[in-house]
């Protein structure tokens, strides 16, 4: 309708008005190729990464949540890291390997972080006490749940941290909720990894739980 029209052109004058105050310049993510085709980590944009098995998907979404928190360390920045592959523990172990190499040149595997073969020597163990204050400083910025995940508990959870960084309003019509945060700053950016290891509710197959978390995460971006 010609007024739902209006409103999209006032919503997008605005969005232009906001960029030329720089507001709309994404959050890089350290990947020039992603960053120059993206503009990228935008607020309201929904992005699937795909590939197989082992091709390094988490890895890239990894370093992109290393890099954005790295280097924006004044920003409101919330991570919601939904991760159905590798524990709280692990991502954090990689996050600090990533910095003990940037800030000290020396690298140090995951699994040597944490003694899998061989006892961390104190020559290493030195980096890890040097990394805790960062680690200590991201705490807050990034949120891991690391259990199982259907559509229903994505949204649960979203919608919990979302009422606490702000607050929902119906529209004047009451068809739709909408989203102010306590700082329009802030962003919330939440991920999924992998989402093909959902749990689907009963009387869901994978693909149905699947397609309704994008849903969700559409609805709510």
């Amino acid at each position: 309708t010609p007024v739902i029209a209006i409103a999209t052109q006032r919503e997008l004058f605005d969005k232009i008005d906001s960029g030329r105050l720089g507001k709309n310049i994404g959050l890089k993510t350290g990947i020039d190729k992603f960053d120059e085709y993206t503009g990228g980590i935008q607020r309201g944009i929904y992005t699937l990464f795909f590939g197989l098995s082992g091709s390094g998907k988490s890895s890239v979404v990894l370093y992109m949540i290393y890099r954005t928190l790295k280097d924006n360390p004044d920003k409101d920045i919330k991570y919601v890291y939904f991760s159905l592959e590798l524990s709280c523990e692990l991502l954090l172990a990689k996050l600090m390997c990533l910095y003990i190499y940037e800030e000290f040149g020396v690298v140090i595997p995951y699994t040597d972080l944490m003694s899998w073969q061989e006892v961390l020597s104190d020559e290493k163990y030195q980096y890890v006490e040097k990394s805790k204050a960062w680690l200590s400083e991201i705490s807050e910025k990034l949120l891991i749940f690391d259990k199982s995940l259907t559509a229903k508990s994505f949204y649960r959870t979203l919608m919990t941290l979302l009422e606490e960084w702000g607050t929902f309003t119906t529209s004047e019509d009451g068809r739709r909720k909408i989203y102010t945060k306590h700082n329009p700053e802030q962003y919330v950016i939440a991920v999924v990894d992998h989402i093909g290891l959902c749990l689907p509710e009963p009387g869901n197959t994978k693909k149905q739980e699947i397609d309704l978390i994008s849903q969700y995460a559409v609805n709510l971006r």
